[in-house]
């Protein structure tokens, strides 16, 4: 196995939120679709954790964008991480 070295990464806050919230969606998604997909059943429970993030995400936006033509490798940084979450969640056995 290969030698590792932890390496600290700062985040945003807004983006912080939106890979948070794209978590939490998934997270209920992978849910409510363990037992297969029943859509009367599965699919208000996503909308609303989807509804209860989405707006705070992307309230900060504009920030995002701001933070990506400034500080390019930090936000590159930061949506690695982001992304790294979402393939935990979705490699994750239910």
């Amino acid at each position: 196995m290969a030698k590792t070295k932890q390496k600290e990464v700062t985040v945003s806050k807004e983006t912080d939120e939106v890979w948070d919230c794209i978590v939490d969606i998934l997270v209920s998604a992978k849910q409510q679709l363990a037992d297969g997909f029943q859509p009367s059943k599965d699919l208000p429970p996503i909308a609303l954790a989807a509804y209860k993030r989405l707006p705070q995400a992307l309230e900060g936006f504009g920030d995002i964008k701001m933070e990506a033509k400034e500080k390019l490798p930090a936000f590159i940084m930061a949506n690695s991480v982001g992304a790294a979450r979402v393939a935990g969640v979705m490699l994750k056995k239910s």
